[in-house]
């Protein structure tokens, strides 16, 4: 047999056993999907559930937060009519908001916040630069914001030290409660007092039916995060031109856009990217920890198998492109039918790029010769490396103002 035969045959081989790889690698992203859509719908379980039932199997993994910020909500009821007011309660609020005057009112009560927020947590020059730690100006301006979305409250109106403790004490409880089975009372009672200071009306005998965090949570914590890292992407870790480019239009014509489908479009397809690269749950939970099931949101946002060799970085204009079945099957921040988020038609993108535009708008960005220092090696080095996504790997954080 000649060598051109052999090397033919080898080449074949070599072919033949990369599409078996590669089909594996297809099955497994395949089912991922599946598995991750069955969980979040609770068609894992092969059997017609009532709304009790599924209520139960999504409480359950929920009692810690229940029970560390004394809240009752869809998220951790059983209570069918409970969970039934808090979405309606939660539907009006987006009515109220989703239009282009609501938007307005919105976007200036957030311009506000942010300029409060940046007075209050601006630190000293270096070398005559000022240095903000983006974290905590990303809790403090989401809070004032959504306080003022949900409570109708004029961020002008808030003590800054109330935000500050309200955003810094809801962090600590929810790192505590992570690794400990008890929390000092002493921070619950720090966060009800600053919350009572702040929306004293709606704050009632302490029960938890009647407490703000029963709104403000899903919409604080679903929030800051994914703003923070589509902001710190969009405007420091991008570096193609033409994403760039749209970036500054995008950010120049928020909130006005909102209603012209082409140029809405462009500015939610950043949104939607900071929500598949850092989709704020990343698992969800079905059943007792002991045997719970997973949903893996992230896993599913992140496979390069459905989203290409760059899943891992911030493309917006993929949201621009016709997306593939897989990747609209694979594409869940908001979870899914039956219990889907109020916020997942629409609603969430406006309200993060709407936070992106006003941090970009006061802060600056890379093209303005603003900088961010990761205080890790690889991630100031790297600006294709993924951020991470972690509760507490955004505290050192700092940007260098222009």
């Amino acid at each position: 047999m000649s060598f051109r035969v052999l090397l033919a045959l080898g080449v074949v081989a070599v072919l033949w056993v990369l599409e078996r790889v590669n089909e594996r690698r297809r099955q497994y992203a395949k089912t991922l999907i599946l598995d991750t859509r069955a969980i979040a719908s609770f068609s894992y379980l092969r059997e017609d559930l009532d709304c009790a039932q599924r209520l139960e199997l999504r409480a359950i993994p929920n009692q810690r937060l229940a029970s560390v910020f004394t809240i009752d909500n869809s998220f951790t009821t059983i209570d069918v009519g409970h969970h039934k007011e808090f979405l309606t309660r939660a539907t009006q609020v987006i009515q109220r908001v989703d239009d282009a005057a609501g938007w307005k009112r919105t976007f200036d009560a957030g311009v506000k916040a942010m300029q409060r927020a940046d007075a209050h947590v601006r630190l000293k020059k270096t070398q005559g630069q000022s240095c903000i730690p983006l974290a905590r100006i990303v809790r403090i301006v989401t809070w004032m914001t959504i306080l003022h979305v949900l409570f109708d409250v004029d961020p002008a109106d808030l003590a800054m030290e109330d935000v500050v403790t309200a955003t810094e004490t809801i962090n600590e409880l929810w790192m505590q409660s992570k690794y400990c089975s008890y929390v000092l009372p002493v921070h619950q009672e720090r966060l009800q007092s600053a919350l009572h200071r702040m929306v004293p009306e709606h704050v009632g005998a302490r029960e938890p039916g009647e407490n703000p965090l029963n709104l403000i949570m899903p919409a604080y914590e679903t929030m800051w995060r994914v703003v923070l890292l589509t902001f710190v992407s969009a405007a420091f870790r991008v570096s193609d031109k033409a994403t760039m480019r749209l970036f500054r239009h995008v950010v120049q014509h928020v909130p006005e856009c909102f209603g012209d489908s082409n140029e809405e479009n462009k500015a939610r397809a950043f949104a939607k990217e900071g929500l598949r690269l850092y989709p704020p749950t990343k698992r969800i939970y079905r059943g007792p920890p002991e045997n719970a099931m997973r949903a893996d949101i992230e896993g599913c946002h992140r496979d390069p198998i459905t989203w290409g060799a760059d899943a891992l970085k911030f493309r917006p204009f993929r949201f621009l492109s016709k997306l593939t079945e897989a990747q609209k099957n694979a594409y869940i921040p908001f979870s899914t039918k039956p219990h889907i988020c109020p916020a997942a038609h629409g609603f969430g993108e406006r309200a993060i790029i709407l936070l992106v535009a006003i941090l970009a708008r006061h802060l600056g960005t890379r093209e303005s010769g603003a900088r961010v220092r990761f205080g890790v090696q690889e991630l100031n080095q790297n600006m294709d490396s993924v951020l991470p996504n972690s509760r507490d790997a955004a505290e050192g954080w700092v940007l260098i103002g222009r």
